[in-house]
């Protein structure tokens, strides 16, 4: 499992969900979590999901953030 935390709502949602479709990634399960836009927030939510509940029944293999800097 793969969690996926980012400062955008739709862009990256639908970048890595084609990304997935065009590698055939099918047995690769991706959850995407949106946060605010600053980078040190994003992480912190990235922590926080990392050491959830959800995390507790199924441990992830990796943890991602993705922000876009302009």
């Amino acid at each position: 499992y793969i969690l996926i935390v980012s400062g955008g709502e739709k862009t990256e949602q639908n970048y890595l969900s084609s990304m997935k479709k065009d590698l055939e990634l099918s047995s690769i399960t991706i959850k995407i979590e949106n946060s605010s836009r600053d980078p040190f927030s994003i992480l912190k939510k990235a922590i926080k999901s990392r050491n959830g509940k959800y995390s507790q029944r199924i441990p992830y293999d990796h943890t991602w953030i993705i922000f876009d800097k302009d």
